[in-house]
């Protein structure tokens, strides 16, 4: 289904039970990204804490042709801070074509087709847990890092 002009509040389930394993196979087959539930998705990026681009442009931010996004999950870690405890937020995984890169160095790609949604609250919590078995098992952390 096409990812422009979805709302995930209104258009689509959100998955709320899941484990790292379903991130993962995703990996390879779409871009991750953190979306409001209620927030309708655009081709362009104002950055993913903004509800428009007059308000990204008013506090300093620049527009970008398409959204702003992660190929792995785990590199959502770099702005997981600014979404609270991810209860107005899904993660959003799409298909797409890269046309750039964005404010933070991620990956800016322009969105064709929907491919899930995931509880943000949720995936919060498996993303701190990830991290907890990387330090674990000694593993490098940059797998988190855009």
């Amino acid at each position: 289904m096409p990812a422009l002009n979805r709302v995930i509040l209104r258009d689509q389930s959100v998955t709320a039970d899941f484990a790292a394993a379903e991130l993962d196979k995703y990996i390879g087959k779409g871009y991750f990204r953190f979306q409001c539930l209620d927030w309708e998705v655009r081709d362009y990026s104002c950055g993913m804490m903004y509800a428009d681009a007059a308000e990204a442009v008013e506090d300093g931010s620049t527009i970008l042709k398409g959204k702003s996004c992660v190929r792995d999950w785990r590199q959502l870690d770099a702005c997981s801070d600014s979404f609270g405890d991810g209860t107005d937020f899904a993660i959003m995984v799409f298909s797409g074509y890269r046309v750039g890169e964005g404010h933070d160095g991620e990956e800016v790609v322009t969105p064709e087709r929907f491919l899930a949604a995931f509880d943000a609250a949720r995936f919060l919590d498996i993303l701190e847990k990830e991290k907890d078995l990387y330090r674990k098992e000694g593993w490098s952390l940059l797998d988190f890092t855009v």
